[in-house]
Formats: C-alpha cells, structure tokens, sequence
C-alpha cells in the first residue's frame, strides 16, 4: 500500500537544452510539497562536447533508479522521442515500480501511440503544471487501485486506460503560475544563467501550416492566446537581476508585441526596471515604426522575424501565412535603422517552391539586407497540417508518416532535392557587397558552391557574424561550445593521463 502521507519525489529526464515547461512544472509541485529533480544531458546539442553526447542508456537508467523516485517525468519532442523511450525502457527493467509519466509536444499530439509503449505508465494531454500536480497528488491512490478522472491525465491500470483524452482545459490566468525553477537546470549548467528565458505569453495567434501550435489547440479547451500581465513579467525578471546577474534576457513567445496596449505598458515598464538587453520574436505584419521604437528604446539588441517563403501564393496557400514584399521590406528598414540585429528565418525545401523562387529570395534579402538569415529545412512534424497535405499529394508515404511519429526521421525532415548552393548563400551573402551577390545570382555561378558540410556552410558563418557583432545574441552559444570543448580536451586530456 503507498502512503498517501509520504512526501511524493518527481525526477526530470530531459536533454540539450532548458526546459520552461519543465520548470514551471517544478515549481507548481514544489509549491505543494512535491519533491523534483533533474537529470540533465547532452546528447543533440551542437554546442556540447563530444563526450559529453556520448549517453550511455543503461547508465543514465542507473542514476536515475539511485535516486528513486516515485515517477519519472518526461517531456516528449519529436527529435528526442526514440532517445526518452529508450532511457524509459532501462529504467523499467531495473526497477518496475517507477512510474513513468510522458507529457511534451509529441505526447500532446500523440497520446494513443505514446500510451502504446509498456514502458509509459501515463500520459499529460495539455500544459502540465496543474495536470502534472493533479497526478502526483493521487499517485497514492492511484498505486492502491483507486481510479480518479484527472484533468489532462489518462494512465494505465490493470491494462486499462483511465482518463478522457479530450478532457484538459487551459489556465486563462498566466499570473496565477509560480516562477519558473531556474535552479533546476542551473545546477546542471551553470553557463545557462547568462541568458535569462521568460515566456510572456501561451500559445499564438497565427495558424502556420508547419507549426504544431494549431493542433495542439484542438486538443484543450480554452483561448488560443493568452498573456501575462506586464507587472508578473517584470517581477520575475527583478527576481532574475537580483538572483541570477544574467546578462540578457531571451523572450521566447511564438509572439512579441502582438496587442499594443499590452507593448507599450510592458516596454515602458522594461526600460524604467530591467534594462537588460533582449531577444524577442516578431511577425512581419506587426511590425510598426511605434513599436520597433518603444523595442529600440527599452534596449532591443535582436530580433528574429519568422518569413519562412517569399512565393506569396505559397505563402498563403501551403504555409497558411500571408506574407508582403513590401511591408517586409519596410519591416527590414525599420528595425535595421533603429540598430536592432535581425535575424530573418527562412525555410528551405517547402513544396512546390523552385530553384527559381528561392533564387529570387535570395535577390529579395541581398537588395533588403537583414543582418542575418537563419536557414532551416522543412521540418515534418507528427499532426501538422503541412504534413497531412505532404502524404495526400504522396510526398509522404505512410512509412515515412510512422516514423516520423515514432522520432526515427531526424527532426521530420525530407531533402527532396540537393539545395546546398542555395543554403550556403543564404549563409554567406551578408559577408560580401550586394553587387558582388547579384553577379552570382545572374550569372548562375553560385551553383559552384554545393557545400555540404554543415561546419562550412551553416555553423562558421553563423559564428562569424557573431564574434563581429557584439548585438548577436548568438554570442551566447559561441561561448558555450568554447567553454564544451574545453571540457571535452580537459576531459580526454585526463583519460590519457
């Protein structure tokens, strides 16, 4: 029988990177008296040292069992989905009786298939702080044969699956929420601590194609977007200053600045309070001289303005985003003259887009420089409608469409043709002057630069632009993969010894 008396203990399984959900799960079960911890490792971060990603399961498995907890907690990408089944299986053989509850993005979207694994023991459907809790207060009762109904929660016992799948409704009151356990990933990396994450807002107000943000909306009850009010944000970031010393502060909503009062009071706010140079993430079509201002004014360092296609048809019609050339354009002008670093992303490879549209967005930023343009491939994600509409026009086969599900295609991506010249340039057109780009583009000579190698292609200038412009937040990871590395050398150094 589990004593319903004994003080419940929650361990984190996570990797590569910090974790907000994670924290703020931590610290609406601390606030109740729940124990948790973490076990944190490197094992597809770029910026870590080789060593450090070389994970050994069944060690990890030990380490976890040695601290025996009641359940162990895991929250699901996609990329990492085969890696957290993995670690899940190890520890079950070692010790049957942990419990293993599976939340994330990809256990959100896939809550039958996850919940297929024997290895997973229960399931959170929706944002995890109060499901999460909900679980762990009933985890006695719920070992003593006791079936509840919990919100957002469905879990096995005695081969039967209790819950309703459909049954989560999101808290509307951000500010109802504790501070996010910092603590638990700064112990594990101490280097985390300069650049500050906080999340403004829930959700976003934009229906994008590739985006799972969508989907996830039909899975929960409740409002698409919500925010915190501008007084709880700052409160926590003069906690931070006061705690932490951080050195800037990383925003990471889908969203910034997407209600204006809401802009105007937090940024006024910011600029008396914080000080701190930032990061946030803008829409081209919000962009307005007032707002790039008020950022400016409160001490914007960078941004990064999701365009992803510059084919308006496609655009609209496969991305579910309406895109301007000449309000981008604007955007461009705007938030470079008022000194802000830019970082425009792009997607490559999106379908039915050509050589000759990419071509053409290459033309686009050479003649309406960004500071940087981040590339990335399109990524298949599990539910995504861009990827329902990639199997019904036989982009996708069914396999393919299972293993994406199953985490086995490296960040559900499919290279349907060879675009490394387009990739490289993409990367490299800021180094050189817009007449020099516009020869290449026109002659066709930038089809001799078919570089694969990542290191070439994507990482050196990405850390060139960061050692010569001190405003590239990027700075951050350069330093991390330099202090990585360092540990790695120490490391094999004193292995050879």
């Amino acid at each position: 029988m589990a004593d319903s008396n004994q003080q419940k203990f929650l361990l984190f399984f996570y990797s590569d990177y910090e974790s907000l959900g994670i924290e703020y799960i931590s610290s609406v079960l601390k606030a109740n008296n729940i124990r948790t911890s973490l076990i944190y490792k490197n094992i597809q971060d770029f910026y870590a040292s080789d060593a450090a990603k070389r994970i050994n399961y069944n060690q990890v498995a030990k380490e976890i069992c040695e601290l025996n907890p009641d359940v162990l907690g895991l929250s699901l990408l996609t990329d990492t989905f085969q890696v957290n089944m993995t670690v899940a299986a190890e520890v079950k053989k070692l010790n049957p009786e942990i419990k293993v509850l599976a939340g994330g993005v990809h256990a959100g979207l896939l809550p039958e298939l996850t919940l297929g694994f024997p290895q997973i023991d229960a399931v959170c459907i929706g944002e995890g702080e109060f499901s999460t809790l909900d679980y762990m207060q009933n985890f006695a009762a719920i070992s003593n044969g006791v079936t509840p109904v919990l919100n957002g929660v469905v879990y096995k016992q005695n081969g039967c699956c209790i819950g309703d799948l459909t049954n989560y409704t999101t808290n509307e009151d951000l500010d109802s929420f504790p501070f996010p356990d910092k603590d638990l990933f700064y112990r594990q990396d101490p280097s985390m601590q300069s650049h500050y994450f906080v999340q403004c807002s829930r959700g976003c107000p934009y229906r994008c194609s590739f985006c799972v943000n969508d989907r996830l909306n039909e899975v929960v009850s409740g409002k698409r977007f919500r925010s915190r009010s501008p007084e709880n944000i700052i409160d926590e970031l003069i906690l931070a200053k006061e705690k932490y010393s951080p050195s800037f502060v990383v925003f990471v909503d889908e969203l910034f600045g997407a209600k204006k009062d809401w802009s105007e009071k937090f940024l006024a706010s910011y600029k008396e309070k914080i000080g701190l140079p930032f990061l946030a993430s803008l829409h081209p079509n919000i962009v307005t001289e007032s707002l790039v201002d008020l950022m400016a004014s409160a001490n914007c360092w960078y941004v990064a303005m999701g365009v992803q296609s510059l084919n308006e048809k496609i655009s609209r019609e496969v991305l579910r985003r309406s895109i301007n050339k000449e309000k981008l354009s604007t955007a461009i002008k705007l938030i470079r003259s008022r000194k802000i670093t830019l970082q425009c992303d792009h997607i490559l490879g999106i379908q039915g887009e050509t050589e000759k549209d990419m071509v053409d967005a290459l033309h686009f930023y050479n003649e309406n420089r960004p500071s940087l343009v981040s590339v990335y491939w399109l990524s298949y994600y599990p539910k995504a409608y861009i990827t329902q509409h990639a199997r019904d026009v036989g982009i996708l086969s069914e396999r393919e469409i299972e293993d994406i599900e199953h985490g086995r295609i490296s960040s559900g991506i499919k290279k349907v043709k060879s675009l490394h010249e387009i990739n490289f340039w993409f990367n490299y057109f800021t180094f050189f002057p817009k007449w020099f780009i516009r020869f290449l583009l026109r002659s066709g000579l930038y089809r001799l630069f078919k570089i694969k190698s990542f290191y070439i292609s994507s990482a050196l200038p990405r850390a060139l632009h960061a050692l010569l412009n001190k405003r590239d937040w990027n700075r951050y990871y350069l330093k991390r993969v330099v202090m990585k590395k360092l540990n790695n050398y120490v490391f094999w150094s004193s292995m050879n010894k």
